[in-house]
C-alpha cells in the first residue's frame, strides 16, 4: 500500500472527507485527492498535520509499519482532569482544545445503544490529553480483557465511521443492539464476519461475530488507571 492510500484509509476510518480533511491541513479538496492517488507526493508540512489529526506516525504512513500509538496502557503524568466550567470555557477554541478528551462516566451495561452515542450525552468532565485529538472515554467494564484492562480503567477510544476498515489486532469496543464487548478483534476467513477475542483466554473463547450487527465501533486508543494520574 502506498502513502496516499495509506492517507486515504485513515481517513475513511475517522469518517472524514477529503474537503473536511483538507480544511483541517489548510490545503484544498483537490490537492488531498492528488495525494490519495498518488499524483503528487506530500510534504512534510502536510505529513505533520496528518500525523496529529489520525493519531499515528511518520513510520506508520511512510512504511506501513507499527501504527502506535495505538491500545497504550498510559502509566505518566501527562492526564490531568479539568471540571471547572470556567477553565474549559477559556480552552475551547484555542490550540489546548484539542487536548480535551471528554468522559463519560456511564454504565455500558445499563444503558440503551442510542445513550452510548457520545453526541447524545454530556461529558462528566474533561481530561487533558495530548497526542489523542477526537478521542472520547469512558470506565471500562467486564472481565473479558483482564490482565490488561481492567473494570473500572478508564478507556480512550475513536469512533469507526467505516466498520469495513478495521486494524486486525487491536483492541476495540464493539456494541450491537444486545451486547457490548471489549475485545481484540481478528480477521475472519469470511469478510462478513470477524472473530473476537479475550485477553482472558482461560475464560472466555473467542467467537464469531456478523459484521452487520454491529451498530457502533469504537477503536481504543489507549487506557489507564485513574489513580495512575
Amino acid at each position: 500500500m502506498t502513502i496516499g492510500k495509506r492517507i486515504q484509509e485513515q481517513r475513511k476510518i475517522i469518517g472524514l472527507s477529503q474537503q473536511e480533511l483538507a480544511q483541517k491541513t489548510g490545503t484544498s479538496r483537490s490537492l488531498v485527492a492528488q495525494i490519495e492517488t498518488d499524483k503528487t507526493n506530500p510534504n512534510l508540512e502536510f505529513l505533520t498535520e496528518i500525523v496529529k489529526i489520525f493519531n499515528t506516525t511518520f513510520e506508520y504512513l511512510i512504511t506501513g509499519q507499527q501504527q502506535r500509538p495505538v491500545n497504550v496502557h498510559l502509566t505518566n503524568n501527562t492526564i490531568s482532569r479539568i471540571d471547572a466550567p470556567q477553565q474549559i470555557e477559556q480552552l475551547i477554541g484555542t490550540n489546548h482544545s484539542e487536548h480535551l478528551i471528554p468522559f463519560y462516566n456511564i454504565d455500558a451495561l445499563e444503558v440503551s445503544v442510542d445513550e452510548l452515542e457520545p453526541n447524545n450525552i454530556i461529558p462528566d468532565f474533561y481530561w487533558s490529553m495530548p497526542g489523542y485529538r477526537g478521542c472520547k472515554s469512558l470506565p471500562a467494564w467486564g472481565e473479558s480483557m483482564t490482565k490488561l484492562i481492567y473494570p473500572g480503567d478508564i478507556i480512550v477510544f475513536r469512533e469507526i465511521q467505516d466498520k469495513s476498515i478495521i486494524n486486525y489486532g487491536d483492541i476495540y469496543v464493539i456494541i450491537t443492539q444486545d451486547y457490548r464487548f471489549i475485545k481484540y478483534i481478528r480477521k475472519h476467513t469470511d469478510k462478513s464476519y470477524v472473530i473476537l477475542e479475550a485477553e482472558n483466554r482461560e475464560s472466555y473463547e473467542p467467537f464469531e461475530l456478523e459484521r452487520d450487527k454491529i451498530i457502533h465501533l469504537f477503536h481504543i486508543k489507549a487506557w489507564f488507571k485513574r489513580h495512575s494520574m
